[in-house]
């Protein structure tokens, strides 16, 4: 390609300076580009060695072994499918959950377990996109992956939920318990949207609830790109009020009385999630510094 331009140039009866001084323009700008090539893959490749270290999906069964037996410790998300209003895809909840344990596993040096996708949905079933399993299969999907993690030497585990359904948090519940009796595992279950509700009123100046200004924050410092570019019109909203109940739920935004809404900008919605995840880290911690306290005692 740069012969070709060479030629063309000596045809148009360019002085000779001036093609020697496109060459070397030319090569200089293939350089630069060549040594910032360089640099993104060595980026890509510390990445990706960070992955393998905690991601264990990505392990041979002997650098599991070895990971377990260095930390005990792994993160797992849980969340579900269904809709959040026009403007939010229908994995948000597990999205979110993935999110928050990735970062969580990195602050604390924990392993990452892979996402369960799929939750208990009801109030949201009239929408399409909604896809449930039943409470007690979610209760031995937890159950089973907690035993089994106890069997390979992991004994603490923490639960991100991305999703508040009654019945999904009862079930991911039951779950925990039955692997603490019958197995010993410890668990921690961490519904993230309980802390985000006081960061997101200071500084959004708004909350929401299901598809509200807390779950749209995350999406945004996420990837915004996951938004869908609709408008959020009045009858998406469905604003729960203590004296009447929907059977489904006739809006796919929910808000409490007296709630509001806004789509923050990234800057905002950085800001927020690094506030949420310094608590969650916080709250984290203190547990597990229990935990140890229990466990030292247990030896004596």
């Amino acid at each position: 390609m740069l012969n070709f331009f060479l030629k063309l140039l000596q045809i148009l009866k360019f002085s000779t300076r001036l093609i020697h001084v496109f060459k070397f323009v030319v090569e200089l700008l293939a350089l630069c580009l060549g040594r910032g090539l360089s640099m993104s893959q060595s980026q890509d490749v510390k990445l990706k060695a960070s992955s393998w270290q905690r991601n264990i999906w990505l392990m041979s069964w002997r650098e599991f072994r070895k990971r377990a037996h260095e930390t005990k410790l792994a993160f797992l998300p849980v969340g579900c499918i269904e809709p959040h209003g026009p403007h939010l895809p229908l994995g948000t909840d597990f999205l979110i959950a993935e999110f928050i344990a990735t970062k969580l596993a990195e602050r604390i040096e924990g392993l990452l377990l892979p996402v369960i996708t799929y939750g208990v949905v009801r109030g949201l079933s009239g929408f399409p996109g909604s896809i449930r399993i039943p409470p007690f299969a979610l209760e031995e999907t937890v159950y089973g992956v907690l035993s089994s993690l106890g069997d390979n030497g992991i004994k603490k585990v923490i639960i991100v939920n991305g999703h508040g359904s009654e019945h999904h948090v009862k079930a991911i519940n039951k779950g925990m318990d039955r692997a603490w009796y019958d197995s010993k595992v410890r668990s921690a279950l961490v519904n993230w949207w309980v802390y985000a509700r006081k960061f997101s009123n200071e500084i959004f100046g708004a909350s929401g609830d299901h598809a509200g200004t807390a779950e749209t924050a995350m999406m945004v410092a996420i990837n915004d790109y996951l938004l869908k570019n609709r408008p959020i019109r009045e009858n998406c909203t469905e604003h729960l009020k203590s004296g009447i109940r929907a059977v489904p739920w006739a809006g796919s935004i929910l808000l409490h009385e007296g709630e509001n809404m806004i789509i923050p900008n990234k800057k905002e919605a950085e800001f927020f999630v690094q506030r949420l995840l310094d608590r969650l880290e916080s709250e984290i911690q203190e547990i597990l510094s229990g935990w140890g306290v229990q466990i030292e005692a247990m030896k004596e």
